[in-house]
């Protein structure tokens, strides 16, 4: 792809956001906008202007608090709020079933109910490597080591390139205490991933380990 010179373009154009011209020029009214009430935490630019007024839908306001809370933990607490209330209101679409997984997985210990919630998911269409990550996750501490690793390779299958899915499935062979398994699957990613580094350290560390 050709390199396109930026000369000429409107730095505004340029990085998809607003700066000021010139020293001392007021700032716009747009900067001190606040979170609305039915989004504390959180402040939605995007909205159409002439549907301002519409509330925004809950399963949108779930992905936002998701994604957001990686960076800033104090919003999990509405996260949870939004969570449990599409528990009642959509307790099978699969974006809430995965978060109920996720909840149960990490913050209740719960492997057997995280590992329904997730299966339900996948059921349901939610097919993301993440899903099948977590689910190989709560099948293996519950002690369900085949079915787990069958996840894994199911979702190995639907997305062969994907990194932290691939470093998923070795160390789900090291979960089922697959050494020679887990060693022979990282050398073939490294054949076609050798810029892997983590994957590479990872082998090392094992290989050390002896037979």
């Amino acid at each position: 792809m050709q390199k396109r010179a930026v000369a000429g373009i409107a730095h505004s154009s340029d990085t998809k956001h607003r700066i000021v011209r010139r020293p001392g020029q007021p700032l716009p009214d747009i900067v001190f906008k606040r979170p609305a009430p039915d989004m504390p935490g959180l402040l939605c630019l995007n909205k159409p202007e002439e549907n301002a007024q519409n509330p925004v839908p809950p399963l949108t306001k779930l992905i936002a608090y998701l994604e957001v809370m990686k960076r800033e933990p104090s919003l999990h607490d509405y996260y949870l709020d939004v969570l449990g209330r599409l528990s009642e209101s959509a307790p099978e679409d699969p974006a809430v079933l995965v978060c109920l997984g996720m909840k149960a997985l990490l913050e209740e210990k719960d492997y057997s109910r995280a590992a329904d919630y997730l299966s339900r998911a996948i059921e349901r269409g939610g097919e993301e490597p993440t899903t099948f990550l977590y689910l190989a996750q709560a099948l293996l501490r519950s002690g369900q080591n085949s079915q787990a690793l069958r996840a894994l390779e199911r979702d190995l299958a639907a997305y062969p390139y994907d990194l932290p899915l691939r470093a998923g499935v070795a160390m789900g062979y090291l979960g089922m205490h697959e050494r020679q398994r887990a060693l022979e699957f990282m050398r073939q990613h490294l054949e076609l991933f050798p810029e892997d580094a983590p994957m590479r350290d990872m082998m090392k560390k094992v290989e050390g380990y002896g037979p």
